[in-house]
């Protein structure tokens, strides 16, 4: 299992002001990437790839995961 939290500032570790609703956009374009898994309160992303998992198939997760983020990022610039 793998947690990621996203802040608005690294050093302070101030999460982002929940009225920009980030989570409710990354959890749509997760969705539109066919991604399983959801991001919630204060931008906290759980993942639980299956063992079997291959280096591919971690790569392409990845990839989903970075465009997901880039749409989020251009849509509340």
């Amino acid at each position: 299992m793998l947690s990621l939290e996203l802040v608005a500032d690294r050093r302070t570790k101030a999460p982002f002001d929940p009225e920009l609703q980030l989570v409710d956009q990354l959890n749509v374009q997760f969705k539109q990437r066919g991604l399983i898994l959801r991001a919630h309160s204060n931008i906290i992303i759980n993942m639980s790839p299956p063992l079997c998992i291959t280096r591919d198939e971690v790569d392409e997760i990845v990839e989903k995961i970075d465009e997901s983020f880039s749409a989020v990022e251009s849509e509340s610039a």
